[in-house]
């Protein structure tokens, strides 16, 4: 069971992810710099994944809630 609060709504649960495709997103990469194809994932919402995964991590080991703030 997971808790989440997204913009002041507290969620308790089982949260429910899309499946992802890996091949296509390095495929989506390669045409990005080869036919200056439009990127699926932008640089800032891969790093404010990591961050979330950071925060994540953080706040198991801590057994706290941490904020998450990004621009």
């Amino acid at each position: 069971m997971y808790f989440l609060v997204i913009n002041g709504l507290h969620f308790w649960g089982k949260i429910e992810t899309l499946p992802g495709c890996y091949p296509a997103y390095y495929k989506n990469i390669y045409n990005a710099i080869v036919n200056k194809e439009e990127l699926m994932v932008k640089p800032e919402e891969a790093r404010n994944n990591i961050r979330i995964i950071e925060l994540a991590m953080q706040s198991n080991s801590k057994k706290q809630t941490l904020e998450f703030y990004h621009k």
